[in-house]
């Protein structure tokens, strides 16, 4: 019996190490910053959307790339990692387009398709999106527009540490821009197709 415990244990304790060791990895490209010094307020012909991503233990090793498609382009916003938030901020001059994709440095994108998510913005206010893990299927993150007055978010954002991009990120990006374009190209007419599409309401900011 209590080898038997031993053995369940250090499985347990196996897991969590490697799940520790993988995330410190994929977090080493981005760098963690003070409350303070989050520049989330934005411009008269601007809009904020902070994007967060809450702690749990199922695919905490996996990151999660995101991008600006607007124009067609992928514009390398930030990844992700569980625990954590970021802010962007972009012209409110038209209805803005996101990816998020589901990557690690072992398996890549290839396995998981690409999200969207369309962003309906309003002049200086700010949004949120929740970075959250689909767990039917093919397991893949998905951004999910969130409402201000959702009684979580207050918690999530409290729960999550600020983030922001660096040298070494935005060179891991622009080397695998190949691998990210691909699959948007693959995925973006499916997206099209779709009649309810994931959308940050005009509204749903602050």
């Amino acid at each position: 019996m209590a080898a038997g415990f031993c053995s369940s244990l250090k499985a347990v304790l196996l897991a969590i190490l490697l799940t520790a060791t993988l995330q410190g990895c994929a977090e080493s490209h981005m760098a963690k910053i003070k409350d303070a010094d989050a520049r989330i307020q934005p411009k008269s012909n601007e809009a904020t959307i902070v994007f967060f991503r809450t702690t749990k233990f199922i695919g905490a090793a996996l990151v999660s790339p995101i991008f600006d498609i607007t124009d067609g382009e992928l514009k390398f916003v930030g990844s992700l990692t569980s625990g954590k938030k970021l802010a962007y901020t972009r012209r409110a001059d038209k209805t803005a387009r996101f990816m998020v994709l589901t990557w690690s440095d072992e398996i890549q994108t290839g396995d998981w398709p690409a999200e969207f998510m369309d962003a309906k913005l309003v002049p200086e206010k700010t949004y949120f999106s929740r970075v959250e893990l689909i767990k039917k299927g093919n397991r893949r993150y998905s951004l999910v527009p969130t409402r201000v007055d959702d009684p979580e978010l207050e918690g999530h954002l409290e729960r999550t540490s600020w983030i922001q991009n660096t040298l070494k990120s935005r060179q891991w990006a622009e080397g695998n821009m190949v691998l990210f374009k691909r699959r948007m190209d693959s995925d973006l007419p499916i997206y099209d197709t779709s009649i309810n599409k994931p959308t940050l309401g005009p509204d749903y900011g602050r």
